[in-house]
């Protein structure tokens, strides 16, 4: 039974729709989501590392099923609606562009002399409202609201007044207050991102060779783990360690969400649905120890992972291709494929937009073939 702040139903969608003789309006989003193209692009799209290398990195596909994964949990032992808080987190980095936040950097870059800029939260509503084209009587995935609302809210409200003004149309079309909380399944789903992450690219960090156990023992809680783990198993490898120490991390940070979410909410009074919109800040959250410990952790992967000399070599020239690639069509527009060419306007604005969605459409592997086929003649160009 779910508890009585829960989404039990949706508000509908945007094109009214018949009710899936089969599955909830959750449900039938989570089909969506899965059965779209950007979503099965996500498996050629970088999380940190570049997968070409490597068969076991994460991507963006295996990140978002995994943070998928951690929502369910959460959402069930919350008594939350999990088709909800699954088909959120399903659907949050669907607008990321090649090479992850180098991609996205780059495309801001370039952006700023037509004074436009990208976020892949935004691409992310316009590729499920708009750019997504498979269903006859609409265009994008017509989501349910209450999905739509999550994921304009991935990042939390919006304090700033100076909306960018695609945010305010999707916000005036989908009813979405901007300055209101989203559902409690929307802000488990932002966690559960956060959880994923900050636990499987340790695990990717030391398959790279660029974290040690040493290094890892350095952090108070993860060096408990550690030594608990290597007296219960005094012969464990390495990399089995590794797994097992992330497990017992990802499990704690979980029950630590629960208890201090349901702590939360019987400080607060919550009741209803309405109560969770209307209430002044976030009620999905770490307690005060794991939130630091989080922070610790984010600290330790900027440091030793993301700012590795490895990968900012991978990231400068991932930016350098998406730079070379924008300019060249955006000086020789007929370098665009023909059902963009159709798409093409007198406005240079407009074309550098249509552009920006194109490139932020590629997976990592299509921008390089892309790249190569313009500017190279000879083999590899990423090593």
């Amino acid at each position: 039974m779910l508890a009585s702040f829960a989404i039990t139903n949706s508000k509908g969608r945007l094109h009214q729709e018949e009710q899936d003789p089969l599955l909830s309006s959750f449900e039938v989003d989570i089909h969506r989501i899965v059965e779209s193209k950007s979503f099965r692009r996500l498996e050629y799209k970088t999380q940190v590392f570049f997968t070409k290398k490597e068969d076991h990195y994460r991507n963006r596909l295996t990140h978002s099923l995994e943070a998928a994964e951690i929502a369910k949990t959460l959402a069930k032992s919350l008594a939350l609606e999990q088709n909800l808080a699954e088909a959120i987190t399903l659907a949050h980095d669907l607008g990321h562009a090649p090479f992850g936040h180098a991609g996205e950097d780059a495309l801001n870059e370039v952006l700023a002399e037509f004074e436009l800029s990208f976020d892949h939260n935004l691409h992310t509503i316009s590729l499920v409202t708009e750019i997504e084209k498979q269903y006859p009587k609409f265009s994008g995935l017509n989501l349910s609201f209450e999905v739509i609302d999550g994921l304009i809210k991935h990042n939390g409200t919006f304090k700033d007044k100076n909306i960018h003004p695609l945010l305010a149309k999707y916000a005036k079309t989908y009813d979405v207050d901007l300055y209101k909380y989203s559902s409690l399944e929307a802000q488990i789903a932002s966690l559960s991102d956060d959880i994923a992450y900050n636990n499987h690219d340790i695990d990717d960090g030391f398959r790279a060779g660029f974290i040690s156990i040493a290094q890892l023992e350095q952090i108070p809680l993860l060096s408990d783990f550690i030594k608990k783990i290597k007296q219960e198993y005094p012969s464990i490898e390495e990399h089995i360690l590794i797994y097992e120490t992330i497990r017992r991390m990802r499990n704690l940070m979980i029950i630590d969400l629960i208890n201090n979410t349901k702590l939360n909410l019987k400080n607060s009074g919550i009741e209803t649905t309405e109560d969770i919109y209307n209430y002044p800040h976030s009620l999905v959250c770490f307690s005060k120890e794991i939130e630091e410990y989080n922070q610790q952790i984010r600290k330790f992967l900027m440091d030793k992972v993301y700012q590795n000399h490895k990968v900012i070599k991978i990231t400068h020239k991932a930016k350098r291709m998406i730079r070379e690639l924008f300019f060249l069509y955006m000086e020789n527009l007929t370098c665009l494929p023909p059902f963009l060419q159709q798409q093409l306007s007198s406005n240079k604005k407009e074309n550098a937009t249509l552009i920006c969605k194109f490139i932020a459409g590629m997976s990592d592997r299509y921008c390089i073939s892309e790249y190569r086929s313009f500017f190279e003649l000879t083999s590899s160009y990423i090593k």
